[in-house]
């Protein structure tokens, strides 16, 4: 069943390995070297695919004159399955790059219908040069992006304007994991995983990653290094392999600090064995993150509703961390409980839970943003979540 439900299906070039590894682009326009992990490339349209919690990223380089088009299945059960699947068409015309997002309605009697969606969880941004133009975008998807979910993709370049196909016909998706682990070239024979201390990292305190190889041993030596912007962050180690026990399991430690100019988000670390390349995901994470606990959606009301929820302030680094908290809310909303407050982690690798309840007016519909806020000496910490209210 698992083997089925990560099968790349047919009619998408296949990508190298079903699973998506979390990688944080720039988000500038352009793509850089090892910014971005390949997923189709096809009549001189190249697409990319990756993640990292809570958000799917995709970019691509296309003909001008050519649109950008992504289809999902968030549930990973089928094209023509539910509500669930949804179609993202990035344009560019004018200097700039439009969004359209619909979502198909495959349940209603009169057969699968699209309707039109809110855009407003795509961010883009695009560039071109010559008679190509590239866009990076980002789609929040909530808990659907996690590690170990699943999801089925599509990425192509379509003529502008031009439909993939009418709404009752089937989508060539490709399955794939969010993971942290992937590989490329291993024999079938070979498995492998990540042994991370830690997955999240603070600058300060450097990485410490063993990697665990089961079957046949054929390596002697791997070479262990960041890619994309981690590359010049991180050590370049060459390590033996060596081979114990009846087993044959052989592991080897990458050990490194961490540029102080490094910048946070998820990078990889890759290990190179011969024609093999493992590949495992790393969090560079800020000295404080603030981990979010609210409803994604929330039915409309009438009158006047609560909607709670917490918020975990959480220390990456070693030592006590002392700040400033703060929550702001629509300026319709109340802040009934979590509102600004003086936040104190004595443990090394922390955190301050605080409670929310917020008091939301009666007829409020839409997408609203709950932005928080931590500051310690001269940084502030910035994460901001959305609430959506929708009809019934």
């Amino acid at each position: 069943m698992v083997s089925a439900l990560f099968a790349v299906v047919i009619g998408q070039s296949p990508v190298s390995d079903p699973v998506l590894l979390a990688l944080t682009p720039a988000f500038d326009g352009r793509i850089v070297a090892e910014e971005w992990l390949p997923f189709v490339d096809e009549g001189g349209f190249s697409g990319f695919l990756q993640w990292e919690p809570g958000s799917l990223h995709f970019a691509a380089v296309a003909p001008l004159g050519r649109d950008v088009v992504l289809c999902i299945d968030p549930a990973a059960d089928g094209w023509l399955n539910g509500t669930d699947n949804r179609e993202v068409r990035i344009s560019w015309s004018d200097g700039r790059a439009t969004v359209a997002v619909r979502e198909l309605d495959a349940k209603g009697r009169s057969g699968p219908q699209w309707k039109e969606a809110d855009a407003a969880m795509i961010k883009a941004s695009a560039s071109a040069n010559g008679d190509r133009w590239t866009v990076e975008a980002t789609y929040r998807l909530g808990k659907v992006a996690r590690d170990g979910g699943a999801i089925g993709a599509l990425l192509k370049g379509v003529g502008s304007g031009d439909d993939i196909g009418q709404a009752y016909l089937p989508r060539p998706l490709s399955y794939v994991r969010f993971g942290f682990d992937g590989s490329v070239g291993l024999p079938s024979s070979v498995t492998w995983k990540s042994d991370a201390r830690l997955r999240e990292v603070a600058r300060e305190d450097g990485v410490t990653m063993e990697f665990v190889i089961r079957g046949e041993n054929q390596y002697s030596t791997a070479v262990v290094r960041g890619e994309g912007f981690a590359r010049n962050d991180l050590s370049v180690i060459s390590r033996p392999v060596p081979t114990s026990g009846q087993r044959s399991t052989s592991a080897f430690e990458y050990k490194s600090a961490i540029g102080a100019g490094a910048t946070a988000g998820w990078r990889i670390i890759q290990a190179s064995l011969g024609d093999a390349v493992l590949r495992t995901s790393i969090k560079i994470a800020e000295l404080v993150e603030v981990d979010i606990d609210l409803p994604e959606a929330v039915a409309y009301s009438a009158v006047d509703r609560s909607i709670k929820g917490r918020v975990d302030v959480r220390s990456t680094g070693l030592g006590r961390i002392e700040g400033q908290y703060d929550v702001v809310v629509d300026p319709g909303w109340t802040v009934k409980r979590g509102g600004a407050q003086r936040v104190m982690i004595y443990n090394p690798r922390g955190r301050e839970r605080v409670n929310l309840d917020f008091s939301v007016p009666g007829g409020s519909q839409g997408e609203f943003p709950v932005t928080f806020t931590v500051t310690v000496g001269t940084q502030t910490f910035t994460r901001t979540t959305f609430v959506k209210i929708t009809a019934q």
